[in-house]
């Protein structure tokens, strides 16, 4: 069994953060009710990334005890975790300008167009189906693979279990679907249309590349032919990720 690993599980950082996200989460409930329609969304995105990050950690310390430690809420110490802040910054930048009484007279001087202040049903619903759908996928795929699950690339053979059931059944990669299904429902209740076309670019791209770089050490160090015949069997079904073959010459188990 592994020993607990006190320093790497700071209660003290683990309370605080926990302390924040919920305030974060509990003052925006209330703003939500009390601000302008077009401020509304906003609270919602602070809400659903607050949730996002005590989701990460709360299901790491179930489902993976062994390697929950107190970067597990996914805010920082994790490749990544900077780009992400960034683009959370920005979408809520790009919400603001985009609904801003300047971006409100140049759209209808420009080009006669009247951008709406009102909240747009239609896109507040769909988006926030497509982040919750896909946090929800996240948490099944963490639930499934146990132990098996970590945030970061394995690249050693330590015996793992190829989990092939549950989720594992329809996707090979259905932390990586979530995730993608999460930052583009978020850019779509906020009505971030560029934001969108950039979340899409930069996370396909990086799971693409991602994906390449893991798919190798599992075929060659780690499953061999076992996850190659699942790889043919089961797709990623992640939008715009196109993932070449591995071709079985390459294994080296």
């Amino acid at each position: 069994m592994t020993s607990y690993r006190p320093e790497r599980n700071p209660l003290h950082v683990i309370a605080g953060t926990s302390l924040v996200l919920g305030v974060i989460c509990g003052t925006s409930a209330l703003l939500i009710s009390q601000c302008r329609p077009k401020y509304k969304p906003i609270f919602l995105h602070l809400i659903v990334l607050s949730i996002y990050h005590l989701n990460e950690f709360n299901s790491t310390a179930r489902f993976q005890p062994t390697r929950v430690h107190s970067n597990s809420f996914l805010i920082t110490g994790n490749k990544g975790n900077k780009e992400f802040l960034f683009m959370q910054f920005f979408a809520i930048f790009e919400r603001l300008v985009s609904k801003s009484s300047m971006a409100y007279r140049f759209f209808d001087n420009a080009f006669q167009f009247k951008i709406s202040k009102e909240i747009n049903w239609v896109a507040l619903c769909l988006g926030l189906m497509l982040a919750v759908s896909g946090l929800s996928i996240r948490f099944q795929a963490m639930k499934t693979c146990g132990e098996s699950f970590s945030h970061d690339i394995e690249t050693i053979n330590r015996n793992q279990e190829l989990v092939t059931t549950g989720i594992y059944k329809y996707s090979r990669h259905p932390s990586y679907l979530g995730f993608w299904m999460f930052a583009a429902g978020c850019q779509v209740y906020l009505e971030n249309w560029i934001g969108l076309v950039l979340n899409i670019t930069i996370l396909s791209v990086f799971f693409k590349k991602r994906i390449e770089f893991e798919e190798w050490f599992l075929v060659n160090r780690i499953f061999g032919d076992e996850y190659l015949q699942y790889r043919k069997r089961v797709g990623t079904w992640i939008p715009f990720v196109v993932v070449p073959d591995i071709e079985s010459k390459d294994i080296q188990r």
